[in-house]
């Protein structure tokens, strides 16, 4: 006999949008840390009229609610909450982030800029002054500010991979790739079995594509495969095209070498694996495959 799955506290709020379980649902996001701004602002909606100034989470909820609402461009709900938190929490550091996250929606980003750096200035292990600082610093299109200011907050919370990952899209994106690199091997140490950071790394190091690059790069494409589950295609097709670029889609290319990985047997199983995936998954495409490796082996020869 089947069990019917038990309903989330989320669909049954949208279902039946009671008091009672719109702060479930509510709780249930911020537990889960759900990315549900207009559900938030919805429940929110029924829930603030009643909220009881005794319930042990209202400033939880005041808080939540607040940022929703300027995500989903709620001023006036947004400055409700605030202005509840701020009579409340005078001097508290995170009712100052939400009132400079208004700011921020609002348009005034410089302003929110200096309220960031005042809060770091007082208080230097404040974790989400520096990640605001860095989202308005990247909403004014100051990229090369927010890398620095990652950078500068990665100096004291090493082991945060989030920290990392977004450092290394900044870096791509001002086209620092050794920058890029350092952060993906400080990621490849926080978490060395996920294959995302490998793969990532040896697209770096592929894109760079100097001889000892395009080994290093050959390595992890080939780490990125062995680790991913039923072998990522991304990273078949770089594996492919680095052990292409160091000649093992030639005819005449050794089957094996003494020491390193071998462009020419990785090649092979890259090219096979591959080809069973579109033989498997896109049958259309296939032709279009063969004619790349037809080049591939002809541009080695």
């Amino acid at each position: 006999m089947s069990v019917s799955p038990v309903p989330s506290p989320v669909a049954v709020a949208r279902a039946t949008p009671s008091a009672a379980n719109c702060m479930a649902a509510l709780a249930h996001i911020r537990r889960h840390e759900l990315a549900l701004p207009a559900d938030t602002v919805a429940m929110a909606r029924v829930v603030l009229p009643t909220l009881s100034s005794a319930a042990n989470d209202q400033w939880d909820v005041l808080e939540q609610v607040a940022v929703a609402a300027l995500q989903t461009n709620e001023m006036v709900l947004a400055s409700q909450c605030i202005r509840r938190l701020a009579k409340k929490f005078r001097d508290s550091d995170r009712v100052r982030i939400l009132i400079a996250m208004k700011h921020e929606a609002e348009g005034d980003v410089q302003v929110a800029v200096e309220m960031y750096r005042e809060i770091i200035e007082a208080k230097p292990n404040s974790p989400m002054a520096y990640k605001r600082l860095v989202a308005a610093h990247k909403g004014a299109g100051d990229l090369t500010a927010a890398a620095n200011t990652l950078a500068t907050y990665l100096e004291t919370y090493m082991t945060d991979a989030e920290a990392w990952a977004e450092l290394a899209e900044l870096a791509l994106e001002n086209g620092n790739y050794g920058r890029a690199a350092f952060c993906y091997e400080e990621l490849i140490l926080l978490e060395p079995y996920n294959y995302i950071h490998h793969l990532l790394y040896a697209e770096v190091m592929y894109t760079v594509g100097t001889p000892e690059k395009l080994d290093i790069a050959l390595a992890y494409f080939a780490q990125a495969v062995e680790l991913s589950p039923h072998g990522s295609p991304r990273a078949l097709t770089g594996l492919l095209m680095a052990a292409a670029r160091l000649g093992g889609a030639s005819s005449t290319a050794a089957a094996s070498s003494a020491e390193g990985p071998n462009p020419a047997a990785l090649f092979k199983l890259a090219r096979d694996k591959l080809r069973l995936l579109y033989t498997a998954d896109a049958p259309q495409m296939l032709d279009s495959f063969e004619t790349m490796i037809s080049g591939l082996s002809g541009s080695a020869q």
